[in-house]
């Protein structure tokens, strides 16, 4: 069990309402996940963020061709 999971334990057994546990529990997952997809060294991420603009990028320019194509 993460340190987050007991955290949230503590929080639902310390009485706050049920929705905002739920949220909590949702942005602690949002987040780990958000950490798992981008990489965490700066080599890496680095290279993560230049293939995501070259991808970008790519797209920008075939959705400018077919904006032409549909002229």
């Amino acid at each position: 069990m993460s340190s987050a999971d007991t955290a949230l334990l503590s929080v639902a057994d310390a009485g706050m309402p049920w929705p905002i546990v739920a949220l909590l529990g949702i942005a602690t997952l949002a987040l780990t996940a958000l950490r798992t997809v981008i990489p965490q060294h700066s080599r890496d991420r680095l290279i993560w963020w230049q293939d995501r603009r070259r991808h970008r990028e790519r797209l920008q320019s075939l959705q400018d061709r077919k904006a032409k194509q549909e002229e």
